[in-house]
């Protein structure tokens, strides 16, 4: 993609839109054009604006995912400080453990395990 024929892109896209809006029946809605109405209007020629049209298809994209994950890591960074708050230093050093040595956790028999931590309640 050349600079210079994007920069050129740009400035006629920017001419089309101001036209569009001074063209524009409802007033009120002159200044708003969303984004979806400018990718219409200068869809309408489509050869005209191809590095335009994949800068605003990627920059649409990168978006909502980017979005998306700061949103994610946002609810982790919650939640793990919700947890470090509530966990003792015991039972997150225990966690960590079985973090650590996660195969040979694996290998774990979930089942005996409660089992036997049943069993040790019901005796008490």
């Amino acid at each position: 993609m050349v600079r210079s024929l994007l920069k050129a892109e740009m400035i006629i896209a920017s001419d089309m839109i101001t036209k569009h809006r001074a063209n524009a029946m409802e007033p009120e809605n002159a200044s708003n054009m969303d984004l979806l109405a400018v990718i219409t209007l200068l869809s309408q020629n489509p050869h005209a604006f191809t590095s335009l049209m994949t800068c605003m298809q990627i920059a649409m994209t990168i978006l909502v995912t980017s979005a998306s994950c700061e949103h994610t890591f946002s609810s982790m960074k919650l939640l793990q400080n919700w947890l470090r708050n509530r966990t003792g230093d015991r039972r997150r050093s225990d966690l960590l453990t079985l973090y650590i040595y996660k195969e040979r956790s694996r290998e774990l028999d979930v089942d005996a395990i409660i089992d036997y931590f049943g069993d040790k309640l019901a005796g008490d």
